[in-house]
C-alpha cells in the first residue's frame, strides 16, 4: 500500500474495531492496528465497499487458501517422514 489507509471503524461482525489504521491486505486478508491492538480478518469477511476497495477477487482468494493448504499438508508429512 502506498499510503496509509485509516478507517473510524470496521466492522467483522461480530466485532466492530475503532481508530483502524491498515497496515496491509495480500489476496486473502486484511492487517490492521486498532484501538486494542493487532488484527488481521479475511477479505471475504467485509462489506461489499471494503472488498472492492481492497480488489477482493473470490477466485484468486479461493485459490491461494487452496494453495496454502496444500503447503502445509506437504510440509507436516516432510515434518513426520524426518521423524
Amino acid at each position: 500500500m502506498a499510503a496509509e489507509f485509516r478507517l473510524e471503524s470496521l466492522e467483522v461482525k461480530p466485532r466492530v474495531y475503532s481508530n483502524v489504521v491498515v497496515s496491509g491486505a495480500n489476496v486473502t486478508d486484511l492487517y490492521f492496528k486498532h484501538d486494542q491492538g493487532m488484527m488481521n480478518v479475511k477479505l471475504k469477511q467485509l462489506s461489499p465497499e471494503l472488498q472492492k476497495q481492497f480488489d477482493y477477487d473470490p477466485a484468486k482468494a479461493a485459490a491461494a487458501e487452496k494453495q496454502r493448504t496444500e503447503d502445509e499438508r506437504r510440509y507436516s508429512e516432510s515434518v513426520a517422514q524426518s521423524i
